[in-house]
Parts: C-alpha cells; sequence; structure tokens
C-alpha cells in the first residue's frame, strides 16, 4: 500500500500505509504514518509519525517531524518550500523558499517566491506574491493576521499585524504598523509604522511615515483626512 521510488525512499516505514515517496531520501525516516506524499530529493525526510501532507520539490518539508502521531495537513511545493516546519500545521507554502523559515507555527498560506520566507513563529498569515511579506518575523507564537497580495506586497512589514495590503508593492515600507489597509498598486508606499489606515488608490500616500487613523483616496495623491 505504500509506493517508494528512489535511493533509501521510505526506508524505515513499518506500519504506515498509503504513501507515496519519490526521490533520493524521500520519506526515509517515515515509521507509523499514513498518507503522505513526498516527491523530490529529502522530501519528507525527517518525518518520523505524521500524516497528510504533500511535500513537492528538493528539501520541502524536509524538517517536519512531530513527536507524536498527528495529522500535519501541510502542502508545501517548490524548491526548499517549508523546509524548516517542526512540528507547524495547516500550511500552504507554494513557491521556491515559500515559508522556508517557518518552524512550529501554523495555519499560514504563502504563495510565491521567497513569500513569507523569514517568519518562524507567527501565524494565520496569507503572502501571495513573489516576496510578499518576505521578512515578517514574530519573535514570539503571534497570530499575525496579515494579508499581502501582489509582487512584494508587505515586503519589509517585520513584527506589523492585522494589515491588509492588495497590489503590487502596496505598503512597500511598511515595518510595524498595524491595521493598515492599502489597496493599489504602491498604495501607502511611504508609511512605516503607522497605524488604522486605509489607503486606496495607485501611488496614493499619506501625510508621514507615521500617520495614524487617516483615509486616502486617489491616483497619485498624497493626503490625509482624519
Amino acid at each position: 500500500q505504500n509506493t517508494a521510488v528512489g535511493y533509501n525512499a521510505g526506508l524505515s516505514i513499518t506500519t504506515g500505509v498509503e504513501n507515496t515517496f519519490v526521490g533520493a531520501t524521500a520519506g526515509d525516516a517515515t515509521t507509523d504514518a499514513d498518507f503522505n506524499v513526498g516527491v523530490g530529493w529529502g522530501a519528507l525526510g525527517a518525518n518520523t509519525v505524521g500524516s497528510k501532507s504533500v511535500a513537492v520539490g528538493v528539501g520541502t518539508l524536509d524538517a517536519q517531524n512531530p513527536t507524536t502521531a498527528t495529522d500535519m495537513h501541510n502542502t508545501a511545493i517548490g524548491h526548499g518550500a517549508g523546509g524548516a516546519v517542526t512540528t507547524g500545521r495547516f500550511h500552504v507554502l507554494i513557491g521556491s523558499e515559500a515559508g522556508d523559515a517557518i518552524t512550529t507555527a501554523s495555519s499560514n498560506v504563502a504563495i510565491g517566491y521567497q513569500a513569507l520566507s523569514a517568519d518562524t513563529l507567527g501565524e494565520n498569515s496569507v503572502a501571495v506574491g513573489d516576496k510578499a511579506l518576505n521578512v515578517q518575523n514574530q519573535t514570539t507564537a503571534t497570530d499575525a493576521f496579515n494579508v499581502a497580495v501582489g509582487s512584494s506586497a508587505g515586503v519589509a512589514v517585520n513584527t506589523g499585524t492585522e494589515n491588509t495590503l492588495v497590489g503590487a508593492k502596496a505598503g512597500f515600507n511598511l515595518t510595524s504598523g498595524s491595521n493598515n489597509t492599502y489597496i493599489g498598486s504602491l498604495a501607502g508606499f511611504n508609511t512605516t509604522n503607522g497605524g488604522n489606515n486605509v489607503v486606496v488608490g495607485h501611488d496614493c500616500a499619506l501625510a508621514g511615515q507615521s500617520t495614524t487613523n487617516a483615509i486616502g483616496m486617489g491616483f497619485e495623491v498624497t493626503t490625509q483626512s482624519n
């Protein structure tokens, strides 16, 4: 009921069932886990008893290893995607190096080259686009609740939370600011640590880097309304 193709693929399986491992050392530590798919050199290489994960690409999910039998429900596709995940669950990580620093955090979506690539402990973020939320890194287990959609959207956000950034380079310089909604390419590009702002429009900016409680709207305008 298991399929293993490649040098040492699925080497240690004992009672695990319905696993598919293709590639040298793919799933080679798995013993009593079920319903996993690991395709690529070292994919799911450390996993012993974690079940129901999909890893496609060299080194994908290669550190995943819950200490007890657990349905992990992680999906990682792309070179090194989710490569540092240990006990984190419920991730969708698609793209080369997407979510590749996540360890114990859960419930993130990262789609695109180096999307959500630095975060280790932040949870419940969505990053879609190359380098979206690229440097976000919560230093403690945190529900970040950031959403960034677009190439380099929220690329500089590190500890900011509960931001919604939609458009290429939306919130481009935002770092620690929280509770912002920026919609449009380069929307709110000049804000770094401001919070509770709404900006709509291409290249629409607020009056200052630390502006709070403001609304900006329009095409290539700098505006502030409290």
